[in-house]
């Protein structure tokens, strides 16, 4: 049997990859990294890293090349649909390299996804090519047989502060990009100084913001008012961008959505619109809510929501209406009514609403919930690992788990502390 060796493409902008990488060649394990900005670098302490300074359309040629020089074995790279790890992927399913895949946890916190050859839309959990939808549900009844029942996750400790610090210190190796990587483009849409910028405006009234979201929360569950929840995705988000109808933003599907309420929904339910947790407040979403919801004459029935407790929302909601968001677990998880109008591993009939969006406010039904068990533990025992990116508790974790995913022995107990732990990073413990 040939040397396995390890290429690692693009990560989370954490320590994750350089732990994992110093993990593999424990295991007397060749592993390269191929560095695409500056931001890469400052999270890659030892090991080998190729620099590539080329152009996109120019990366298939050079995947082509540096896999037959390294005799790849092995692909290792966070989100299949970054620019430059599309290409590596196909030249990986063709040559029949494994490419492992990583992406934040379907089942959220506590999780992480490994998958092989893409995640979400692209998952090989969901075999569309053999299985049709009206079949789906036997499908994960039987695998569900064969896979450990009840999986429960142990903590890894967060911190949404040491996560923002994680991102600066990688853009900060990012100020000479122009010179050193003068074609590289960023995935995400908007700058991190605009981010960073929309951070800061918005951390000051984040409490108190909160603080309207759960006192409006109680007041419609005392009032008993039916109310429907609507978590906004990240507009940058590529699954929204990719797999679904809403190339063209976030913007689109709240018109939709809000159009459809207004004309379809009960007349005395109420429609919540969560904000994302993560939102840079770049794209004003309050303002664009208030607008649309304006214009059909609903915006005292439309309530923007920055903060508040979800799983709460979830509970005891009429429905929940999202596009492709891992929020939509959660929302199978509590019981409630579903559609996902993208593309999402859990869109399966029995869990969520299969027809059109106008027909789900009237006509909801809660997810069969011996299903959604069968289907959680088929995710967790096919992609999930316990986890985290963010923390030293969590990465210590994903790396035990990627390893014995990889099937490859763990190190020992001495070996544990590699050099790379001391290296500069911004982590909890």
């Amino acid at each position: 049997m040939n040397k396995r060796c390890f290429l690692f493409l693009q990560g989370v902008a954490t320590p994750f990859f350089d732990r994992l990488a110093s993990a593999i060649r424990a295991a007397d394990i060749d592993t390269y990294r191929v560095v695409f900005c500056g931001g890469d670098a400052q999270y890659h302490f030892d090991g080998e890293s190729i620099c590539y300074r080329g152009s996109l359309k120019d990366l298939p040629g050079f995947y082509e090349k540096l896999f037959e020089r390294l005799g790849v074995t092995d692909l290792v790279l966070f989100g299949d649909t970054r620019p430059v790890h599309i290409s590596a992927i196909e030249l990986a399913n063709k040559l029949g390299i494994d490419a492992h895949v990583y992406e934040e946890g379907y089942l959220r916190p506590d999780w992480i996804t490994l998958d092989l050859g893409g995640v979400n839309a692209n998952s090989t959990l969901l075999p569309i090519q053999e299985t049709s939808e009206s079949k789906l549900p036997a499908y994960y009844r039987n695998l569900a047989k064969r896979v450990e029942r009840g999986v429960q996750s142990k903590k890894t400790g967060y911190s949404q502060l040491v996560r923002l610090l994680q991102d600066i210190y990688y853009n900060s190796g990012r100020l000479f990009d122009s010179r050193n990587y003068p074609h590289y483009s960023r995935h995400r849409l908007h700058s991190p100084i605009r981010e960073y910028v929309g951070w800061i405006t918005r951390a000051p009234v984040k409490p108190f913001l909160s603080f309207y979201a759960k006192y409006k929360t109680k007041q419609l569950l005392k009032s008993k008012t039916p109310y429907y929840v609507y978590p906004l995705q990240l507009d940058s988000d590529s699954q929204v961008r990719v797999h679904s109808p809403y190339s063209q933003g976030l913007n689109k599907a709240t018109d939709d959505i809000i159009k459809s309420f207004a004309q379809h929904a009960p007349r005395k339910s109420v429609l919540i619109i969560k904000n994302h947790p993560l939102d840079t407040g770049v794209t004003k979403h309050r303002k664009y809510v208030l607008d649309v919801s304006k214009e059909h004459n609903v915006e005292d029935r439309v309530l923007f929501f920055d903060g508040g407790h979800l799983p709460t929302l979830l509970h005891a909601t009429a429905g929940t209406v999202l596009i492709n968001s891992t929020v939509g677990m959660s929302s199978l998880f509590h019981k409630s009514p579903t559609i996902a109008l993208g593309d999402a591993i859990y869109d399966i009939p029995g869990l969520t609403f299969q027809g059109r969006l106008d027909c789900f406010w009237r006509n909801t039904r809660r997810p069969d919930h011996k299903l959604f068990r069968d289907f959680r533990d088929v995710v967790i025992d096919h992609t999930q690992i316990n986890g985290s990116f963010y923390s030293r508790r969590g990465i210590e974790m994903a790396v035990t788990g990627s390893l014995q995913r990889f099937g490859i022995p763990p190190e020992p107990e001495v070996e544990k502390e590699s050099a790379s732990f001391n290296k500069p990073s911004i982590e909890p413990t």
